[in-house]
């Protein structure tokens, strides 16, 4: 059977208007925050009223 990998993710809306996704590893205590792209920031309004 497969190990479960559990991770955190929280989504930035900067000041610029761009988004970010923070990935927080709960077991390691490692934190990596990476700039969405463009084309699938245009996406997460959507994504994000979907999941509301």
């Amino acid at each position: 059977m497969p190990e479960t990998l559990i991770l955190r993710a929280e989504l930035y809306r900067e000041a610029d208007g761009t988004f970010s996704v923070e990935i927080i590893d709960p077991e390691t205590g490692t934190t990596e925050r990476q700039p969405i792209p463009a084309q699938y920031a245009a996406m997460l309004p959507q994504v994000i009223a979907m999941l509301r």
